[in-house]
């Protein structure tokens, strides 16, 4: 008879330690707000989308590819002991 695995509590998933399971970052390039400021060629401040984040203000977590969760590495994900 095999238990749960601690680890995971028998999912076989755990949450991703880069993200904290969010499965993305805020954008540090514009601070989650998705626009940058710019200056165009008349000298004037305009407001264009971040290029870092496509204007969306956060960007995918490589580690878990914006899934939140990783295979636990203690049952291999199979849940088990």
């Amino acid at each position: 008879m095999s238990s749960s695995c601690y680890n995971c509590n028998g999912r076989g998933k755990v949450n991703c330690s880069s993200c904290g399971g969010q499965g993305r970052f805020r954008c540090s390039s514009c601070g989650g707000r998705g626009q940058v400021s710019s200056t165009n060629s008349y000298g004037s401040h305009v407001y264009e989308s971040c290029h870092y984040c496509y204007g969306y203000g956060y960007n995918k977590c490589s580690k878990c590819d914006d899934s939140g969760e990783l295979t636990c590495y203690k049952c291999n994900g199979s849940g088990q002991n």
